[in-house]
């Protein structure tokens, strides 16, 4: 659904670093974690910085993988069979999902960053409750609009109602 790329794409790079300065042990250098986020080589910077760099990277996928499974909760209720990585791209979840991660990553959550997560848990509570539809495959959709009634088993003589 989303990657670190995505994060830094969507955080900013400077921001995502000022960030992770809190949730990391050492100097995150921000060239040097752009490289090994982006798997490229990264042996022309000191060792430290690079682990360092790689540290951060973890991080931030382990607060994917939360968000991931916090989404997961809500929409498996609505969604059981799971959606297509075309429903995920063309709905409100990978927006929802970058929120999540910001907040979880950050040490002390600021008030904006706060509010989207709050707002993002409402998306979701809907999403769930079906409210927001995710697309095509929602379960809730109904194909047909045709009201199939039965013949009447009643031994009532219908015939002289309302006369």
């Amino acid at each position: 659904m989303i990657t670190v790329s995505s994060v830094v794409e969507h955080v900013g790079l400077g921001n995502i670093v000022d960030i992770l300065l809190g949730r990391v042990e050492g100097d995150l250098d921000a060239d040097v974690f752009l490289a090994v986020v982006n798997s490229e080589p990264t042996g022309d910077f000191a060792v430290e910085l690079v682990e360092v760099a790689s540290a951060a990277v973890t991080r931030v996928e382990l607060a994917i993988t939360s968000a991931q499974r916090q989404i997961n909760g809500y929409i498996t209720k609505r969604y059981p069979n799971g959606l297509t990585a075309a429903e995920i791209e063309d709905s409100p979840l990978p927006n929802i999902a970058q929120k999540l991660v910001k907040y979880e990553l950050m040490v002390e959550a600021d008030d904006d960053t706060r509010a989207n997560k709050k707002y993002a848990m409402t998306e979701l509570r809907d999403i769930a409750n079906g409210l927001i539809s995710l697309g095509t495959s929602d379960p809730a959709k109904t194909t047909s609009k045709a009201i199939t009634t039965a013949q009447s088993t009643s031994r009532f003589d219908w015939g002289g109602f309302g006369r």
